[in-house]
């Protein structure tokens, strides 16, 4: 299969299990909503037949943690400027941005 490395979605478009999928939620919206988009990444390694496929779906894994992590980090920052109402700067003054991404890192290293 031939897929656009700069498109994750692509891949995720070729591999997807069905339109009730989270590949293809994430082919078709770019969004990560849960935890299953991560089994069924490896289900589909299960079916990899060639060092390159494998290379594409670990390629599609990567993409897939990164927008997770940003989409945590997205509704933290509209979490606490909106509902507890911190400023942007002093958000940012406090490192808490840091220390949540610190946090997401353990837990993916733990999986």
């Amino acid at each position: 299969m031939t897929y656009d490395l700069d498109d994750p979605r692509s891949i995720a478009a070729a591999w997807h299990g069905g339109q009730n999928s989270a590949l293809y939620a994430y082919a078709s919206t770019g969004l990560v909503t849960g935890d299953s988009i991560f089994r069924e990444i490896d289900y589909c390694l299960t079916l990899a037949t060639t060092k390159k496929d494998e290379a594409e779906l670990q390629t599609l894994r990567a993409f897939v943690v990164v927008a997770r992590r940003d989409a945590i980090l997205r509704d933290t920052d509209r979490l606490v400027r909106n509902v507890i109402g911190i400023h942007g700067d002093i958000w940012d003054f406090m490192n808490l941005k840091t220390a949540i991404l610190e946090t997401i890192s353990k837990h993916e290293n733990v999986e």
